[in-house]
């Protein structure tokens, strides 16, 4: 908010550098990064990796269902 109508501006020197300054900021993110353990992240991949299949069998289960339902109403 502008006080007495003094506006601070809010330079940013790297905003016009092109994309050299945007990989060198983006590496300086990267190692603020705070990384989850390894283990953590390999008992998240294997649950992901668990609900993918369980969800693929699931929609193949029902794709042949389909399949079946449709081809004996379709056959009349």
């Amino acid at each position: 908010m502008a006080v007495n109508g003094k506006v601070k501006k809010n330079e940013n020197k790297t905003a016009n550098k092109g994309s050299l300054a945007f990989f060198k900021n983006t590496k300086a993110e990267f190692k603020r990064i705070t990384w989850a353990p390894k283990k953590d992240v390999k008992k998240a991949l294997e649950a992901v990796a668990l609900c993918c299949t369980f969800y693929v069998l699931l929609i193949s289960l029902c794709d042949s269902v389909f399949m079946k339902v449709f081809s004996v109403i379709f056959s009349r």
